[in-house]
This record gives C-alpha cells, structure tokens and sequence, in this order.
C-alpha cells in the first residue's frame, strides 16, 4: 500500500512530504488549498501525462516519489519480474521527474523506467476515481474480471483454461502437420538429410573425449617414445660409468638385508627393500614396452583428426554433445515418422481437436451461465448500494455479447472467438437520468457521480479486490445529510480490507479517517506555499466544525464537531 507520497516544486507545492496510514486516510481544506495538486502528484507516479505547467514558477524541475510497502499484490511483482525491475525487501518506490521545459523521466527502485511501465504498474497499485480518468473500472476490459471476482467464479476459470490449452494445442498440432504441402516436402528432405547425417556418423557418446586423448598421444609419439626410453635406460642399463637404478638398489637390498640379520627389528626395512625392487622391476618393464609401442602412426593421427573434426560440424549444427547430437538425431526421426503417417495422424488430430472443442464449449457455457446468475445479482445489489448513496434513479446492467470468429469455437449459434477466460465479452452500461439510454461507464460525465458508482462497486468487491490502495475525489459532489452518512459509513467499510484516500467537504466523511491531514495555502514571503498538516485530536475537532458550517471556535460548533466524531467513532 502507499505509504509515503514526496512531493516537490509542483504548483504550489514547494516542498511536501506525506505519510499514509492503513485504513481511511482523509483530506480536507478550502477550496484551492492544494488539495488537486497532492492528486496530480500521485498522477504523475501513475504514469500520466507530465506538463512544463507542473513545475512550480522558478524551479528547474517538479519531482513526485511514492514508497509503497511490501507485501505487494503477486500481479505487480510478476509485472516487476517481467520488466527485470525486482523490487527490495521492503517495498517499491516510484519517482517521477519533470523538467520546466515539459521532458519527463520515470524510476522504478532507482531504474529509469518509461512511462507506460508506471501506467501498467501503477494500475496494479493504486485506483483513483474522481473526476480524472484513470479508473481501472471505466476501462472494460477489466469488467469481467471485476463480475468475476464477484461471482467467485475461480474453479470454473481453471477448468476453462484448461480445457483452452488442450483445444489450441491440439489445434497447433494439426495446423502444423496440414501446412503447405510444398513446405512439409523441403521439411522432410531436410529431415532426411540431418537424421542420415547423424546416423552415418555412428557417434558413441564420449566418443570425443577418448578421440581427444588419442590424438594427444600419437602427436606426441615420439617424445613419448624418447622418455620412456630414457626412463628404461637409467632403471635397467645404466648410463655411462653409472650403474642402473636397479643395480644400485639390488646392492641397497644385500646391505639392508645384512642389517637385518644383525637387528632382527630392521626385518621390516629388508622388506620393504625388497618391494621397492620389485617395483622399480616392474616399471622398468612398462616403459620397455611403452617405447616398443610408441611408433608414429601419421595415418592414425589423420583418421582421428577427420573422425574430431566431424564431431565438431555435427556439435555446430545440432548441439553441444555427443548426447544432444543423437537426441536432434531422434527428433528428427520421429517427426519423419509422423510425416509417413501423416493421413493416420490428421484424423487421430482432428478426433482429437474434436473432442477437445466439445469440452471447451462445455467449460464457457458453464462459465457463461454462472456469470449470467451472477450479473443479475450484481445489478440488483448494486442498485441498492446507489439508491443508499442518492443515486436512488440511477439504472446499472451488466451488457454480454460474443464475438464473432471464423477461427473460433463451435457454439449452437454460431462460431465466437474463446479465449482462457471463456467466450463472454461483457460491459458495465449505467444511466444516472430517468428515460436516458444505458451508456458504458466511461461516458458518465459526473466526477462525484463516477465516484458514489465505483464506490458501490468497490463495496461489493471489497474483500476480492487486489489493488490495495483506493483514492476518492469529489465523492461528496451533491450529496449531503443522510447520504453523507451513508457514504462515510461505506468508506470505513471499505477501509477494513484497503487502503484509503480520499479528499472531502463533508464532515460526516471526515469524522471517520484513521488519519486526518488538513489541506492549507499559507504565504512564503511574495509568495504562496501549500501545506499539509496531520491534525490532532484538538485540531480535528476545530477541522470537523469548521466542515460544518458554523464558527471553529464558538462552543456550539466544537460540541456538534465533538458529537459527529463519536457518532462516527461508535461500533455499528
């Protein structure tokens, strides 16, 4: 959730740091204060349009950061994982930047980022609604996760996506063996080429390595020869005046053996003299042999040298190992294979596609029908929820239709584009006005109207919804009394399961914040500076009746303020 916003040189904003809390965070202050200004900031985090009018007169350049604390909703850290832009431990923060000459820059956690990564991400994070557009429910492609969401529809959407994978696999398969003739003859006689050029070259696996070791050898055959040679020579024949290693040490053994017939204890050392010897014997046989053997064999060397650098081509085309080789080799024959079969394979896939589509139909009706109960509740409760909030004339529907597609599905009226999430296409329709014609949501001119809607909406879906930071504006345009009543109950409802913000007039809203921050212009020498104050529980009580239309000070509107808070304060 947001839990610090910064703003600095915006407007009239010179400098603004504020802290949010959970629960119901609440606004308040004159008109014109600077109010707008604190929600232009956050607009700025969330992606939209930067202006050079942004930046406060004077300034080189206006900057808004917002920390959001961890834990953050899975789709913003999966859309974070994506971007490459992993977020630390303790949250994610979003700085934006805007120069006096209108150019802007976007950080994501200190990482340039652009503009349309804070748009996607800040839609993850936080929804505004007010009389600016970027309500996540005046986009309709989020309409039908929302009725989902309030149909707790999840084990049929899994069945779905399901069964969509099962029909598009089977789908590609069968596209992938039907493809065009003249394509699948060059991928066969390529196939045929790569599976013979495998199997002629009888690899065995380790084969390179035992090959390495060999050439290794016969390139060096005659230095090998030399120091075996060498070596027999001093062990068995001596060198020169020198006697042999062997000679010496035979004479080392008489000496040793003496001394142990002398010293029975030294039995031992004699023993072990003797079984140096006969080692000493033994390796002078091996580099005897080994410089019989070590001839060049230059024809040998050739044939190793071809055989390495055949493996080497085959690795180049076909993988990094010997093991890789073979199994591009088994690939290869096993879609030569399938080819061969390739009438047998087109019905089997076509049965398969078949039976797979039935299920995939099955699964969107099933879908369908429990969206349909579902959106006729939806209507009824919300109905409700906007008559509570003076929205008593107000009509809402809930609009399905199904696209057209000769690439779809097969229904009983006709073939529509199915995607994982079914075959509906669905719409949020609303009127305010008796005898006006249903429009979609983003048409409804009011703000404080499309505030008190997705107010209602957001009850319903309070305790499903994922974005766990909602920000109200002008919701308490043309309401008053009872309504507002209403309205503030609703918002310390909503408040229980999310984050929220929202800038008011109304005391019977403002009485119920966990948080109160009082909105001010006060004067910087020629100038003005907007300032935010968290108020105490005094200042509350002068803020609630200053709200209320009578004199902060005068003892009468401090009681009515001080009577309004524990009215609202009360369990209900």
């Amino acid at each position: 959730m947001l839990r610090e916003l910064r703003i600095r040189n915006l407007a009239i904003i010179e400098e603004l740091r504020l802290g949010f809390d959970d629960g119901l965070n609440i606004l308040t202050g004159e008109t014109g204060a600077g109010k707008s200004i604190i929600l232009g900031a956050l607009r700025l985090v969330l992606g939209e349009r930067a202006a050079a009018d942004d930046v406060r007169t004077g300034a080189e350049a206006a900057e808004a950061e917002a920390l959001f604390e961890a834990p953050l909703p899975a789709s913003a850290l999966q859309l974070l994982e994506e971007a490459g832009l992993a977020p630390d431990p303790e949250g994610l923060i979003i700085r934006r930047e805007v120069a006096a000459d209108g150019r802007s820059r976007a950080f994501v956690n200190g990482r340039l980022a652009p503009a349309h990564q804070l748009r996607d991400l800040g839609a993850l994070l936080i929804d505004l609604h007010g009389q600016h557009q970027h309500q996540s429910l005046l986009n309709p492609d989020n309409h039908l996760a929302a009725l989902d969401s309030f149909a707790d529809v999840q084990a049929e959407l899994d069945a779905m996506a399901e069964t969509y994978d099962a029909w598009t696999g089977a789908r590609a398969e069968l596209a992938q063996l039907q493809g065009d003739e003249r394509a699948l003859e060059r991928e066969k006689d390529m196939l045929e080429h790569q599976a013979r050029e495998i199997e002629q070259a009888a690899l065995r696996p380790g084969e390179d390595e035992e090959l390495a070791l060999e050439r290794a050898r016969l390139a060096n055959a005659e230095r090998l020869r030399e120091c075996a040679a060498r070596a027999f020579a001093l062990l068995q024949e001596g060198e020169g005046d020198v006697p042999s290693l062997l000679e010496m040490l035979a004479r080392v053994e008489t000496d040793v053996a003496d001394l142990a017939k002398l010293d029975e204890s030294e039995r031992p050392t004699a023993e072990a003299a003797g079984e140096i010897r006969f080692r000493l014997e033994d390796l002078a046989a091996r580099m005897r042999d080994y410089a019989q053997r070590a001839e060049s064999d230059p024809a040998r060397l050739s044939a190793v040298e071809d055989r390495l650098d055949l493996i080497r081509r085959l690795k180049r085309k076909y993988g990094a190992t010997i093991e890789e080789i073979l199994d591009a080799g088994a690939r290869c024959s096993q879609r030569l294979n399938s080819l061969a079969h390739r009438e047998d394979e087109i019905a089997r896939l076509e049965q398969r596609l078949a039976e797979a589509e039935r299920r995939l139909v099955e699964a969107a009706e099933a879908l369908s029908a429990k969206r349909q109960k579902a959106a006729r509740a939806f209507e009824r409760k919300l109905q409700g929820e906007l008559a509570e909030l003076q929205m008593e004339r107000a009509r809402f529907s809930v609009q399905f239709w199904r696209e057209n597609s000769a690439e779809g599905a097969a229904f009983a009226e006709g073939r529509f584009a199915v995607g994982p999430r079914g075959v509906d296409r669905v719409e949020f329709l609303m009127t305010t006005n008796p005898g006006e014609a249903l429009k979609p949501l983003r048409r409804i001119a009011s703000g404080g109207e499309l505030s008190r809607i997705m107010l209602g909406i957001k009850s319903l879906l309070a305790r499903r919804d994922a974005i766990p930071t909602l920000v109200f504006d002008e919701i308490d345009v043309g309401i008053s009394g009872a309504t507002a009543q209403v309205v503030g109950a609703k918002m310390r409802r909503l408040a229980e399961s999310h984050q929220v913000l929202c800038i008011t007039h109304l005391p019977q809203i403002a009485a119920r914040a966990a948080r109160h921050f009082s909105v001010e212009k006060v004067p910087r020498g020629k100038r003005v500076a907007t300032q935010v104050r968290q108020l105490g529980e005094h200042e509350r009580v002068e803020e609630i009746a200053r709200l209320l239309g009578g004199d902060a000070a005068s003892a009468v509107g401090l009681k009515h303020a001080q009577e309004l808070l524990a009215q609202c304060r009360a369990p209900h």
